[in-house]
């Protein structure tokens, strides 16, 4: 796409960075926190609008080995 520059991501992890770009891969992509702190994404084949309420973050951790969120639809 011509003039459209797409966003560049910064992740704590590789395993962050690679889930983000397979979302964007598969039409998502992370737009913004809104002022609710609402997990805002675009969808892109139909130009929809998704919020996920934000309600937890667990940190990594090595005992886990992973991060996880829990979010309200």
């Amino acid at each position: 796409m011509k003039g459209v520059k797409a966003k560049i991501y910064n992740a704590s992890s590789p395993d962050e960075l690679a889930l983000v770009n397979g979302m964007r891969h598969f039409g998502f992509a992370f737009d913004d926190r809104d002022i609710d702190d609402n997990i805002v994404i675009k969808f892109k084949p139909n130009n929809s609008v998704l919020k996920y309420k934000l309600l937890h973050i667990i940190e990594f951790s090595s005992d886990r080995k992973r991060m996880s969120v829990i979010v309200r639809n």
